[in-house]
């Protein structure tokens, strides 16, 4: 149901970064992101598209699940800019195991094999 996804995704908004890096919300947060409406996931998404956030959720064992959701979902002028934050971290993310899966992934999906 939409609307009831959109409700949902309202009362989440405020706490969405840190229900991200929590084992047993980032699941459920990676589902609103693709069962709301294409406006309200824009909105969420923009509400953690700052450097701070999204370096915190690259580094974390599972709000880079959450990152890489949103990845997945976005358009864009808003995917431009999370590919734009994510960029400084790449080296970063080289350093721990869970941070190598998502570097890889970007590495073949969106950099192809160098930093762009």
């Amino acid at each position: 149901n939409p609307e009831m996804n959109t409700k949902i995704a309202q009362i989440l908004k405020p706490r969405l970064r840190e229900l991200s890096k929590k084992k047993f919300s980032s699941h459920p947060i990676e589902m609103v992101l693709q069962l709301t409406p294409a406006s309200v996931r824009n909105d969420l998404i923009q509400s953690i598209s700052y450097e701070a956030a999204m370096k915190d959720l690259l580094l974390d064992q599972y709000g880079n699940y959450v990152v890489q959701r949103i990845l997945a979902l976005s358009e864009g002028a808003d995917h431009e800019k999370v590919l734009k934050l994510i960029y400084p971290y790449m080296d970063s993310l080289c350093k721990t195991q869970f941070g190598r899966r998502i570097y890889n992934k970007l590495m073949r999906t969106y950099f192809h094999g160098g930093k762009s």
